[in-house]
């Protein structure tokens, strides 16, 4: 059994991580260049590129079954829709909801070949829950975000698994 941090290097992350440690549960803390943290094993991982996801979290789990995994990869952008940068938002959404996308497809896989029990937290915000001026883009993300783990969650039941947002 072993815990996985994705997003590791940031203040929720090194958190997660932190909690995980205290509890002694295993943890490998990923980023995208990995974590140096002092009796955690680090792991780089791309969340924008599905191969990556699918390479990382399989040697992951080859080596130690997930048990849990907490999803605190994130990014954020802010201005009135008619300033957007799409670069900006094309980055947001790479991150905040198609990463999401690569790492439930990933764990689902990994589910249904070996079923175990299995939790996962993708971090949310309250801008989840409802918009905010200037904010439509993040909003956005963060509202596909709930919408896909709601789904991803039914999806991994049946295998033990169990997902949720915060």
């Amino acid at each position: 059994m072993v815990a996985v941090v994705i997003g590791a290097a940031g203040t929720i992350g090194e958190a997660c991580v932190a909690h995980f440690r205290e509890v002694g549960l295993p943890v490998i803390a990923v980023d995208l260049t990995a974590p140096s943290i002092d009796g955690v094993m680090g792991k780089a991982m791309d969340v924008t590129h599905r191969d990556s996801v699918r390479e990382v979290l399989s040697a992951i789990d080859d080596s130690g079954s997930i048990s849990a995994v907490v999803y605190a990869a994130g990014v954020n952008t802010t201005g009135p829709l008619d300033g957007l940068d799409w670069s900006d938002y094309d980055r947001v959404m790479a991150v905040n909801l198609q990463g999401a996308f690569h790492v439930a497809a990933q764990l689902e896989t990994l589910m249904k070949k070996t079923p175990r029990s299995l939790g996962a937290v993708f971090i949310s915000s309250t801008a989840g829950l409802r918009g905010e001026p200037g904010g439509s883009v993040y909003v956005a993300s963060k509202f596909g975000l709930r919408g896909l783990v709601e789904s991803f969650a039914g999806e991994i039941a049946p295998f033990g698994g169990r997902a949720n947002t915060v």
